[in-house]
C-alpha cells in the first residue's frame, strides 16, 4: 500500500473518530471553543473595548454625564456583555474601561484608528457607531461644541466621509429644533401628560416612575451591537422618544422633590 493510500485511510479514520468527539464537546462543554470561535470572540471583545472607550470620550466631552446618558451607557454595557458566556466578568471589564477612558482625551485618534483597522471592511458598522455616538450626545437635547469636535475626530479617524458626517450631524440638529418645543412643554408640565408619556397613572409612586423610566429607556435605546434601530431614521425616532421619556421623567422628578 503506497503512502498516499495510507494517508487517506488515516485521514478518514481520524475524521470519523474525532468529529463525533468535537460535536460532543460543543454540546456538553459550555467553555469549549474551536480556534475559529475563540478568534471571533477575541476580535469581538476588542471591538467592544474600543467602542466603549469612545463612548466614554463623548459622554464626558461636555463635562457632565446626564442621568439619561448614564442609562444608555448602562444598556450598551448590557448589550455588549450579553454577547459572551461570562457576561458579568465582561461587563465589569468594559465598565472599568469606561471609567478609565472618560477622563483621557489624548488618545481619541489612536483608539479610533484601532477600531477602523478592526472594522476596515465594515463601513456600515463604522457609520452606525458614529450614529450611536450622535444619539448619545443629542439625547439631552443639546450638542455641545466639545461633543461635536470629539465625534468629528472619531468619525474622520473611522474613515467616515466628511460630507456624510456633516449631513448626519445637520439631520440631528434639524430634528432637535423641530422637537425642542414639544420637549420643553413636557418638561415644564408635570401633570397628567408627563405620566401619560411613561404610560403611568398620575397616582404612581416615584419608585414606580423610576422603574418605568428605566424600562422605557431600555426598550427604545438603539442597540449598537446588533444594529437594531441604527438606520438614520430609526435613530432619530429613538432619540425623539428617549427625549420625550426623559422630559417626562425630569418633570415628575422636579415636581416630586
Amino acid at each position: 500500500m503506497n503512502s498516499f493510500v495510507i494517508a487517506l485511510v488515516l485521514g478518514v479514520m481520524f475524521y470519523y473518530i474525532y468529529n463525533p468527539y468535537l460535536n460532543f464537546q460543543k454540546k456538553n462543554s459550555p467553555n469549549f471553543q474551536t480556534s475559529s470561535e475563540e478568534f471571533d470572540g477575541q476580535k469581538r471583545l476588542e471591538e467592544y473595548r474600543l467602542i466603549i472607550s469612545l463612548v466614554a470620550k463623548v459622554a464626558k466631552a461636555d463635562g457632565v454625564v446626564s442621568p439619561l446618558e448614564a442609562e444608555l451607557i448602562s444598556n450598551a454595557l448590557d448589550d455588549m456583555s450579553n454577547d459572551f458566556k461570562n457576561p458579568k466578568i465582561i461587563r465589569d471589564e468594559l465598565r472599568e474601561i469606561f471609567y478609565k477612558e472618560k477622563g483621557n482625551t489624548s488618545n481619541i485618534k489612536e483608539i479610533s484608528r484601532k477600531l477602523y483597522y478592526l472594522l476596515e471592511n465594515e463601513p456600515q458598522k463604522r457609520l452606525n457607531i458614529v450614529a450611536f455616538l450622535l444619539n448619545l450626545a443629542f439625547v439631552d437635547m443639546n450638542l455641545s461644541q466639545e461633543e461635536e469636535e470629539v465625534i468629528t475626530t472619531i468619525a474622520l479617524a473611522l474613515q467616515v466621509d466628511a460630507n456624510t458626517l456633516q449631513s448626519l450631524i445637520d439631520s440631528f440638529k434639524n430634528h432637535y429644533k423641530e422637537n425642542k418645543e414639544q420637549y420643553n412643554n413636557i418638561k415644564n408640565s408635570p401633570g397628567n401628560d408627563s405620566y401619560a408619556v411613561l404610560g403611568l397613572s398620575p397616582n404612581a409612586s416615584f419608585e414606580e416612575v423610576k422603574k418605568r423610566y428605566r424600562e422605557l429607556v431600555k426598550e427604545y435605546h438603539p442597540d449598537i451591537i446588533r444594529g437594531k434601530g441604527l438606520g438614520e431614521d430609526m435613530v432619530q425616532k429613538a432619540t425623539k422618544k428617549l427625549q420625550e421619556i426623559n422630559a417626562a421623567y425630569e418633570a415628575i422628578r422636579a415636581h416630586k422633590s
